[in-house]
């Protein structure tokens, strides 16, 4: 409203300075700035990390085989606090079923598939530094 009324009226926007100060000239820097300093010999991935020697393999853990146990195959009614909820096939289909073994402590899921279901820190920060290089 109050430009409107300014721009109707015709008056200038702001008021001018009568006396304006010299801005100083900006030096002209030289083409040679001089040798960069040398950076470490050893590479370093994105993260910062220092990459392993050519030739040295990084070492991987195996996972450890563990063989999934055939499901009791219980219905929805039939869980209760201490069974494993882990879901197996589709829901949509006649077949649904939970695996129903005993969980672990409270946990709603049995050893092998709280495995399955929550993976350490460690090996997702891992897992995504992998997926970023690659």
């Amino acid at each position: 409203a109050v430009i409107g009324k300014v721009h109707r009226l015709g008056l200038s926007g702001r008021a001018k300075t009568s006396s304006t100060t010299a801005r100083p000239k900006r030096q002209q820097r030289g083409t040679n700035f001089g040798a960069r300093p040398a950076r470490s010999a050893q590479r370093k991935n994105g993260a910062g990390f220092p990459l392993p020697a050519t030739g040295e393999r990084p070492v991987v853990s195996q996972p450890v085989a563990v063989e999934a146990p055939d499901p009791l195959k219980l219905e929805l009614v039939e869980l209760t606090e201490q069974t494993c909820k882990w879901p197996i096939g589709d829901p949509a289909q006649e077949d649904f079923h939970f695996c129903g073994h005993k969980a672990k402590d409270s946990s709603p899921y049995c050893a092998y598939h709280s495995r399955l279901a929550y993976q350490p820190v460690v090996d997702r920060r891992r897992d995504r530094q992998a997926t970023r290089s690659a």
